[in-house]
């Protein structure tokens, strides 16, 4: 335990990834009767800050959403002051995302492999679900389907795993163009 400790201060962990770094060696002790040298990975504390910060923007802003599409009512200006203050989280998201997966060497199909098979799949299901709730409910035709696929998303909301899916497709490209600048 003494030695998780000093590795834990050498290597500047915080107190949770102290119990964890240490949990998990007694885990290793019990199972294998070995200690494993835990080895840290990068941890970059302010964007998990920022990210904790952006998602409460987030809700705020979805919430602020059902003030701003009725005007004239008296919560009107409280909505749009909401909609106003909060607009800085989904740049933010982009940047973390950015700083986390910029200037990094991919094997391009692994790094495609591992991104999209965490997106497409529930992307397509929801999609899947919002197209048939809507063709039930005889709000699009069977016409439309394709358009709201390729185009417009199932639902607007999804236009941000739009945007997701493009950045992926040119974040290697653009990592190999910042690198040479």
């Amino acid at each position: 335990m003494k030695k998780e400790k000093k590795l834990a201060i050498k290597n500047n962990l915080s107190p949770f990834k102290l119990a964890y770094t240490a949990s998990y060696s007694a885990i290793a002790t019990k199972n294998k009767n070995t200690v494993k040298e835990i080895r840290p990975t990068i941890s970059y504390d302010y964007l998990d800050t920022l990210r904790l910060l952006a998602c409460f923007a987030v809700i705020l802003l979805h919430y602020s959403g059902s003030y701003t599409y009725r005007f004239g009512i008296p919560t009107f200006d409280l909505g749009i002051l909401y909609f106003t203050v909060t607009r800085w989280c989904v740049p933010i998201f982009l940047m973390i995302t950015g700083a986390l997966l910029l200037n990094k060497s991919y094997n391009i199909k692994s790094f495609y492999k591992k991104r999209f098979l965490r997106i497409l799949p529930p992307f397509i299901f929801w999609s899947f679900i919002y197209i048939v709730f809507k063709l039930l409910n005889d709000k699009i035709k069977i016409g439309d389907v394709i358009n709201m696929i390729l185009v417009n998303g199932a639902e607007f909301h999804f236009w941000y795993i739009h945007l997701i899916i493009g950045l992926l497709l040119f974040l290697p490209l653009i990592t190999i163009w910042t690198e040479r600048l």
